[in-house]
């Protein structure tokens, strides 16, 4: 009788335990006494907890300005030649990237294996052969962006004045202007890996 109780508790246990683990554990219990209790397992307990807060304010104030000429041309006599005015290009980028996380857990499947055994126990005695293996993670990944751009562009082309003159020979006219702004922010980018 005391064989069959002793085996029935170790089978509970051991099967109890390796369910959520790839460790090839094993648990005998042979040649125990009469009348005796005799426990044996191996229990692996696993606990992970991430936690992954994120709170960003972002601010973006774009302002972009294109003014081609504004060429002034009167009050005068004789004009030869044309009034133009080049082109005005305001080009403006802006990219905000904030907050971002690649929290990976994986299994290694490392763990070694376990041996457990109870034999040649005395009589009514009580034996207890338990392994714990016990593993607790906690991550606490807390990204807080605070982004505040304030751009502004702007191109003008000109401006030019000509005004209570006799003669303007050759007309009046301004090149081209182009303004190029490029605004790129990354914030709180986290790659975090568990290996168990």
């Amino acid at each position: 009788m005391k064989k069959i109780i002793s085996a029935a508790f170790s089978a509970a246990l051991f099967l109890a335990a390796v369910t959520p683990s790839l460790a090839a554990d094993r648990v005998r219990i042979i040649d125990t006494g009469a009348q005796s209790w005799n426990i044996g397992g191996v229990v692996r307990l696993k606990r992970t907890v991430v936690t992954n807060p994120q709170n960003a304010a972002i601010t973006n104030n774009v302002n972009s300005n294109t003014n081609s000429g504004g060429n002034e041309v009167q009050f005068n006599t004789k004009v030869l030649g044309d009034v133009s005015s080049g082109k005005a290009t305001s080009y403006l980028d802006v990219y905000t990237d904030v907050n971002n996380s690649d929290i990976e857990i994986n299994g290694c499947g490392c763990e070694e294996d376990t041996n457990v055994l109870i034999e040649q126990t005395g009589y009514q005695s009580k034996n207890v052969a338990l392994v714990v293996d016990a593993q607790s993670i906690s991550v606490n990944n807390t990204q807080d962006g605070r982004v505040v751009n304030n751009i502004s562009s702007s191109a003008n082309s000109g401006g030019n004045k000509t005004n209570y003159n006799t003669k303007v020979d050759g007309g009046v006219s301004s090149g081209n202007a182009k303004t190029t702004t490029f605004v790129d922010t990354w914030a709180n980018t986290s790659v975090i890996t568990i290996n168990q």
